[in-house]
C-alpha cells in the first residue's frame, strides 16, 4: 500500500508492506572495476523473466548513465521463506563458456535492488561489506587440489532480507546475499522436464540440506574449451529467500553503505594533506603580494611629493588595461562568462541540496538528473551575465544585425516589385 509521502518523495519515505504481499526484486547492469564495459543482466546466461512485467521507469540521469534496471526472475513474497527454489536450466556452448570465464577473470559483479536498496555481500567473520556479488571466482591449485587454477560459477544465491515492525506494516531495513557454487544433480538421476518445472527435484539442495560452498561440489567452468568441439555445460540455477526480523530503524538502513570502508582514513588523510598545502601556498603568496604592494604604495606616495615625475614600472603599467573592453570577440567572451556562471550555479545548487539531505546521492541517476534540471533552470543567470557583460563592452552587434536584416528585407521586397 502506498502513502502520499511515498508518491511525493520516492526514496525518502518508507514503504509499508503486509505479510504475503508480492515484491519486485530488480536486476541491474553486471559491472566490473577492472574494466569499463558493462553487460545487461539478461545478456548473460541467466534465467529469463517468467512473466514479461513492466520494467520500472528510469530517470533521465539513469538513462544517461546507461542504467538498465529490469524486473528479476525471482519470486519474492513478504515474510515467506523459500529454500532451494529451482529456477531454470541453461546449456552453455563453448563460446558462452569462454564468455563466462572472461567475466569471472575480470571480477564482474551482479547488482540487485529491492525497495530501493542495492544488494550487499557482507561477512561479519572477515569484517567486510561490498555491493553486489561476483559472477564466480578463481581458485588456486592449493585450494582445489588440482594442477592448475580453475574457474567456478555461482549458480545459487541465498537472498537474506531484514525487516522491522512499523505502526502500519513492515519496513525493509537490509538486503544481503550469499552466493553459492554447487553442481546441482537431479534426484534419482531423473531427466530434466522442461514443461513441468515443479516435477524437477534436486538431490544436491533440499530443505534439510541447503546449498553450501563445498570444494567437492563446486560448479567448475571447463578449462579453456575448444571452439571446434560441441562440448556443452549444464547449469541449474536456484535460490533461497530468507527473512529475518531486525531491530534496526528504517532511517539507518543506509549506514552500512557509507561506513566501514577501510580506505576512508586514507582518503581523509589525502584531503587534509591537500588542504594544508593549499593554505600554506596561499599564505606564502599573500605575504609576498602584501610586502610588494606595501613597498609600491609607499614609493608611489613619496613620488607625489617630488616635483619631477618618474617613470612607472612593474604591475602599475597594466592598471589601465584591467577594465578596458576588448576590441575583438566581445560576444564570445560574454557568452563564455555567462555559460560559466550557469554551470557554477547549477553545481553549487546541487551541492547545497546534497548537504542539506534534500537530494539523496544513493539513488542511481537522481544526482545527474538534478544537475541537468538545475542547469536548465540556471539559463536566466547565463542570459543576465552575458547581456550585462556585453553591454559593459559597449557592444553594438545586435543593432548591426538588425540593420542587415532590414537591408536584406528591403532588397527582397524590391525584387518582388520588379518581377511583378
Amino acid at each position: 500500500m502506498s502513502t502520499t509521502a511515498e508518491i511525493l518523495f520516492p526514496g525518502f519515505a518508507p514503504v509499508d508492506y503486509d505479510e504475503g504481499s508480492q515484491m519486485n526484486l530488480f536486476v541491474n547492469l553486471v559491472e566490473s572495476t577492472k574494466t569499463q564495459v558493462p553487460y545487461e543482466y539478461y545478456a548473460l546466461p541467466h534465467c529469463q523473466q517468467k512473466v514479461k512485467e513492466k520494467n520500472p521507469r528510469a530517470s533521465l540521469g539513469s538513462k544517461l548513465q546507461g542504467s538498465a534496471v529490469k524486473t528479476g526472475p525471482f519470486d519474492v513474497k513478504f515474510k515467506e521463506n523459500s529454500e532451494c527454489v529451482l529456477m531454470c536450466r541453461q546449456q552453455l556452448d563453448t563460446k558462452q563458456q569462454l564468455f563466462i570465464r572472461k567475466l569471472i577473470k575480470r571480477q564482474y559483479r551482479v547488482h540487485l535492488y529491492l525497495d530501493g536498496l542495492p544488494v550487499m555481500m557482507k561477512s561479519e567473520e572477515y569484517d567486510y561489506a561490498v555491493r553486489g556479488y561476483p559472477v564466480g571466482f578463481v581458485a588456486p591449485p592449493e585450494f582445489t587440489g588440482l594442477e592448475t587454477e580453475e574457474y567456478f560459477l555461482y549458480n545459487h544465491v541465498r537472498v537474506i532480507i531484514s525487516y522491522s515492525k512499523a505502526e502500519s506494516g513492515y519496513h525493509i531495513v537490509a538486503f544481503n546475499v550469499f552466493p553459492v557454487s554447487i553442481n546441482h544433480k537431479l534426484a534419482g538421476n531423473a531427466e530434466w522436464n522442461e514443461k513441468d518445472m515443479g516435477s524437477n527435484k534436486l538431490a544436491t539442495c533440499t530443505a534439510s540440506s541447503p546449498a553450501v560452498n563445498n570444494p567437492k561440489t563446486f560448479l567448475m567452468v571447463p578449462s579453456d574449451p575448444k571452439k571446434d568441439t560441441d562440448q556443452t555445460m549444464d547449469i541449474i540455477y536456484s535460490h533461497d529467500i530468507v527473512w529475518q526480523e531486525s531491530n534496526a530503524k528504517w532511517a539507518d538502513r543506509w549506514d552500512i553503505y557509507t561506513v566501514g570502508n577501510p580506505d576512508d582514513e586514507i582518503h581523509y588523510f589525502a584531503i587534509v594533506n591537500s588542504l594544508m598545502i593549499v593554505l600554506f601556498l596561499t599564505a606564502a603568496v599573500g605575504m609576498i603580494v602584501l610586502r610588494t604592494l606595501k613597498k609600491d604604495i609607499s614609493a608611489y606616495n613619496e613620488m607625489q611629493a617630488l616635483e619631477e615625475p618618474q617613470e612607472e614600472g612593474g604591475w602599475k603599467l597594466v592598471h589601465g588595461d584591467v577594465f578596458r573592453p576588448p576590441t575583438r570577440f566581445k560576444t564570445l567572451l560574454a557568452v563564455a562568462v555567462g555559460t560559466g556562471a550557469q554551470i557554477g550555479i547549477a553545481f553549487l545548487s546541487t551541492m547545497v541540496l546534497a548537504v542539506v539531505n534534500i537530494l539523496n546521492p544513493m539513488m542511481k541517476g537522481r544526482f545527474l538528473t538534478t544537475v541537468i534540471v538545475l542547469y536548465v533552470l540556471s539559463g536566466s543567470v547565463s542570459g543576465y551575465c552575458s547581456s550585462r557583460l556585453y553591454k559593459f563592452f559597449n557592444g553594438k552587434k545586435l543593432e548591426t544585425q538588425y540593420s542587415i536584416h532590414r537591408l536584406c528585407l528591403s532588397r527582397f521586397t524590391g525584387r518582388l516589385v520588379s518581377v511583378s
